[in-house]
């Protein structure tokens, strides 16, 4: 597997990877090519299942090398959740029974 070279840009770089299967599993008429492709193939598609997986607030905040600006918009998200989650716990008592109706409520009169 050819590996690029160092600073050019990330779209290009390739990540080298080993997998290790004994050849004693591997059915004798296979050819080392057909491996590689349906390993290449599996390897692409898991990735790119990783990468359209939903990601938290709370996961992005906790890794590390993520942009301040992504960084602040997962922390104001979380804020948002944790307010509106507040507001519907606030306004449950007051016979509001979800957060759409809490709200509208909390447009049309100041709560006491």
């Amino acid at each position: 597997m050819a590996v690029a070279f160092k600073g050019a840009p990330a779209a290009t770089e390739l990540i080298p990877f080993v997998v290790n299967i004994p050849r004693g599993s591997i059915p004798p008429w296979l050819r080392d090519e057909e491996i590689q492709i349906a390993i290449h193939h599996a390897v692409t598609d898991a990735v790119t299942r990783l990468a359209q997986r939903i990601v938290t607030p709370g996961q992005v905040l906790g890794r590390k090398n993520i942009p301040a600006e992504i960084r602040s918009q997962a922390a104001r998200s979380m804020l948002a959740m944790r307010g509106g989650k507040a507001t519907a716990a606030k306004m449950r008592p007051l016979g509001y029974p979800n957060l759409v109706k809490a709200r509208e409520a909390l447009k049309h009169k100041p709560i006491r």
